[in-house]
């Protein structure tokens, strides 16, 4: 779990609102959600090294994914994470 660091924003009162509002409707705590809302407008970058580690684990069924992995692993990695 990594350390949280307390942190003050600055809402309009109707953002404010909508966010207790939204809090309380989820059952989750406004930090909570912001959070959430951070990771998805802002997210991880992704450690490539480790996601290459996974080439030539499968078969690939005929297709020819051996010869064009980075190709395939970064579709993948573009669609999980299309801000990157």
């Amino acid at each position: 779990m990594s350390i949280m660091v307390k942190t003050l924003v600055y809402l309009e009162e109707d953002q404010r609102l909508r966010l207790l509002r939204e809090a309380k409707r989820q059952g989750k705590t406004v930090s909570q959600l912001m959070r959430e809302a951070v990771n998805l407008r802002v997210p991880a970058p992704i450690d490539r090294k480790r996601g290459m580690g996974i080439v030539g684990l499968f078969s690939g069924g005929g297709d020819n994914v051996s010869e064009r992995h980075h190709e395939v692993l970064g579709e993948i990695f573009r669609k999980k994470n299309p801000h990157e």
